[in-house]
């Protein structure tokens, strides 16, 4: 959940309070990409290897070996270059 609130400046379910944020996620609850966020860099190829690393199955989750090469993949290939947010724009 922390890349949500790198990319956005926002805390994901902002709508409810620490305990309830814990039980959505423990039933499988995961923030939807935000909107419009494409333009900091969380764009389809770096929201889905966000999805890969939320895999409720541990043995199932990229390794960071992996989600480091596969972030730079993506960098370099143009797909959504990072901009992670500075507190200057948090208007996804």
């Amino acid at each position: 959940m922390v890349i949500v609130e790198a990319f956005t400046g926002k805390v994901p379910f902002p709508e409810l309070v620490n305990v309830q944020v814990v039980l959505v996620v423990s039933k499988g609850g995961r923030p939807p990409r935000p909107p419009g966020c494409e333009r900091l860099g969380l764009g389809p190829a770096v929201w889905k290897l966000t999805e890969e690393c939320w895999n409720p199955n541990p043995d199932r989750r990229p390794d960071i070996g992996s989600v480091l090469r596969r972030f730079q993949a993506i960098v370099d290939a143009g797909t959504g270059q990072p901009i992670f947010f500075d507190g200057t724009d948090a208007h996804c």
